[in-house]
């Protein structure tokens, strides 16, 4: 799974609001599977388990829905990309690299 962490939420309603509508990992497709209350954290997860393939791309997309005063929405899509690694941060600063 991937744990996406900001300062501000992530995950947000109301007139501005904010949301994951697609990720994907060496071409497998990541879905929202928890977050917490306030946003900042949303856990992305395959349906099931699968081969992590090696050195391969993320792919996050972002929309943004405005509401103005009169109801009317616009909705504007952000595509992120970052090259991925295949073991967690975490190992990497273990062994100190």
């Amino acid at each position: 799974g991937l744990l996406l962490e900001a300062a501000e939420p992530i995950v947000r309603t109301g007139r501005t609001a904010l949301d994951v509508v697609a990720a994907h990992y060496g071409g497998v497709a990541l879905t929202q599977r928890v977050r917490n209350l306030a946003g900042p954290r949303v856990l992305l997860a395959p349906a099931g388990p699968v081969a992590v393939p090696a050195a391969t791309q993320l792919q996050v997309t972002l929309t943004k829905t405005v509401t103005d005063a009169a109801g009317a929405t616009t909705a504007t899509a952000t595509l992120g990309r970052r090259a991925a690694i295949g073991v967690p941060r975490a190992v990497y600063a273990e062994a100190g690299a």
